[in-house]
């Protein structure tokens, strides 16, 4: 395997990454000891002969543990370290070590989250998807005037300077519009259910 830390007889390297070519080693027992995140360890005894070449090979286990998603409605999608893991509730083999994971469903928030395995541990997760936020209403009343830059007040409440669009609940509303130098102007509008709102106003002089 490659990548993997070696040890000699109890010492390290970082040069020693396997592959690696150890060159005048003395004749006789050698340990050698092999690690990496997420795979078993493995200690090996070695024999080395005068003027003759050995090759070690060795294949390392790779420690894994158990990942259990479930989520709440059910039949979420999952995935797992970028990759998809299908509708919850999900049950896969994980290598040790930290993961991560998004769950998505239509009309629901998106949740995130981080877990570590540990080998041979079974790690369940319940996630509890919250109905998503309402989208921010969509402006259903426009105001423009001539001269331009008049302050709108809806209900009283400071809506910007024309021209401006705003939101408003269906129903009757009152529009004031102030600007300086003109006669303020008072209008009554009824909002839709569905549709926009426009009013043009000319502000008369004072």
């Amino acid at each position: 395997m490659t990548g993997a830390t070696v040890k000699l007889d109890g010492e390290s390297n970082p040069a020693w990454v396997t592959p690696h070519t150890f060159t005048n080693l003395r004749p006789g027992a050698h340990v050698l000891e092999l690690s990496q995140p997420g795979y078993s360890e493995i200690r090996q005894s070695v024999d080395v002969e005068s003027d003759r070449v050995m090759i070690v090979s060795a294949t390392m286990a790779a420690l894994n543990g158990e990942l259990i998603i479930t989520t709440e409605p059910p039949g979420a999608e999952v995935s797992i370290d970028g990759k998809p893991h299908g509708p919850s509730p999900v049950r896969t083999r994980m290598v040790v070590g930290r993961h991560s994971y998004t769950v998505q469903m239509a009309g629901r928030e998106t949740q995130e989250g981080t877990v570590t395995i540990a080998d041979q541990e079974v790690v369940a997760k319940s996630v509890e998807l919250p109905p998503a936020a309402p989208s921010a209403p969509e402006m259903n009343v426009q105001v423009n005037t001539n001269p331009p830059n008049a302050t709108v007040f809806a209900d009283g409440t400071p809506k910007g300077d024309t021209p401006t669009s705003f939101h408003m609940s269906p129903g009757h509303h009152t529009l004031i519009l102030f600007a300086s130098g003109f006669q303020p102007l008072r209008r009554e509008i009824e909002v839709p259910e569905s549709g926009i709102v426009t009013v043009n106003e000319t502000l008369a002089s004072r």
